[in-house]
C-alpha cells in the first residue's frame, strides 16, 4: 500500500484499488464460469466472494468500495468473458490478519454470515467485528495451530525462549 493511498487526498486513484477491482472482476468471471459450466466446479447457491487484502486499503475509506465495486463492472463489461450482471454479487473484503483474528473462533456459520454482512451496507467495516456481532454460534478460541513448529519457522523465536527461561525480560524494544 503506498503513501498517497494510505494519507492521500485521493486514495482511490492508487494503483492497488485497480488490482482490488481486477480481484472482484476475477471473482465474478468465476462464479459466471461456474455457472455456464466452463469448467470442473459448481458453486453452492449460496457462494459469497471475499477479497482478501495484505494492508489496510479499506481502513476509515469504506467510502471507496462504490468507486471499486464501479471499476469491477466496467472491466467485466469489458472483458472478452461474458460476465453477466447476475454473477456480479456484492462481494466482502478483508485483510489477512483480520480473517486470522476471526477463524481463531469461527465456524462456517458465523463466517458465511460475516461475509454476508461484509458484502452489504457494511462492506469494508473491520471485519473482526463484523464478526463479533454475527448471531451464528462461535467456537471457543482455538491455539495457534504453528505454536510446536514456531522455532523451525523462526530460528530467533527460539532466542527469545531462552532468554525468558534465562530470567531476563523481552519487551518490544528487545531483551534487557
Amino acid at each position: 500500500m503506498s503513501v498517497a493511498a494510505r494519507f492521500g487526498d485521493a486514495p482511490g486513484e492508487d494503483r492497488g484499488y485497480e488490482e482490488i477491482a481486477k480481484g472482484v472482476m476475477q471473482l465474478w468471471r468465476f462464479f459466471a464460469h461456474c455457472r455456464q459450466k466452463n469448467g470442473p466446479y459448481q458453486l453452492a447457491r449460496n457462494a459469497q466472494g471475499l477479497i482478501l487484502t495484505m494492508d489496510e486499503w479499506f481502513a476509515g475509506r469504506a467510502t471507496v468500495i462504490p468507486q471499486i465495486v464501479a471499476r469491477a463492472n466496467e472491466l467485466a463489461d469489458a472483458s472478452a468473458h461474458e460476465i453477466p450482471v447476475a454473477d456480479r454479487t456484492p462481494v466482502a473484503f478483508c485483510t489477512i490478519s483480520e480473517l486470522e483474528t476471526v477463524l481463531v473462533t469461527a465456524t462456517a456459520a458465523s463466517l458465511q454470515e460475516t461475509v454476508r454482512i461484509g458484502s452489504g451496507d457494511r462492506a469494508g467495516w473491520i471485519f473482526s467485528v463484523l464478526h463479533a456481532e454475527t448471531q451464528a454460534e462461535k467456537t471457543c478460541t482455538k491455539d495457534y495451530p504453528f505454536t510446536e513448529a514456531l522455532c523451525d519457522l523462526l530460528p530467533w523465536y527460539a532466542r527469545l525462549a531462552e532468554l525468558r527461561d534465562d530470567g531476563e525480560e523481552y519487551s518490544e524494544g528487545g531483551a534487557h
